[in-house]
């Protein structure tokens, strides 16, 4: 994508809202989170899944739906090399953003919405995950703060 274009989105959009739109939490009906000294291995994730552009009396508003996720596995996987997940935390939150002066391009927006959402909503997804983390007596786990150039492809994933 066009660097210039991509800037050009920047500055037309001004981030107004995020907010957590549904979540859940499993876990494995054999783990017991409470039995010190698991070796688990963790698993993250984000990704932009869609967006849809809402006007209303001359306002202009961009939504932006982000997944995001985090999975405890044992660190000991099968002869597949196949693990069951023995917790999940699965979260979908919305970036709102005001577009201001003229609209970008729908490939601006998209290239906006892909680089930009996660990385506004990271902070809110990984206090929102710790704090279930807690709540649920999961290890405790640091997300990374996330870099732009994990947001270059499609989906951050990785292990903290």
């Amino acid at each position: 994508m066009d660097k210039q274009a991509l800037e050009r989105a920047i500055k037309a959009c001004a981030i107004t809202d995020v907010y957590l739109r549904n979540s859940t939490v499993r876990l494995n009906d054999e783990f017991d989170p409470t039995v010190p000294d698991q070796r688990l291995d963790v698993e993250y994730r984000i990704e932009t899944k869609h967006r849809e552009e809402i006007s209303r009396d001359g306002v202009n508003l961009l939504r932006v739906y982000v997944d995001a996720g985090l999975r405890y596995l044992p660190a000991k996987k099968d002869e597949d090399n196949k693990a069951p997940v023995l917790a999940e935390i699965a979260a979908q939150f919305v970036a709102v953003y005001l577009i201001s002066g003229e609209k970008p391009q729908e490939e601006c927006l998209n290239g906006f919405a892909k680089l930009n959402a996660p990385y506004h909503i990271w902070p809110y997804w990984r206090e929102y995950a710790q704090s279930l983390c807690m709540r649920h007596r999961l290890p405790a786990v640091m997300l990374p703060m996330l870099s732009v150039n994990q947001l270059d492809s499609q989906e951050a994933v990785g292990e903290p």
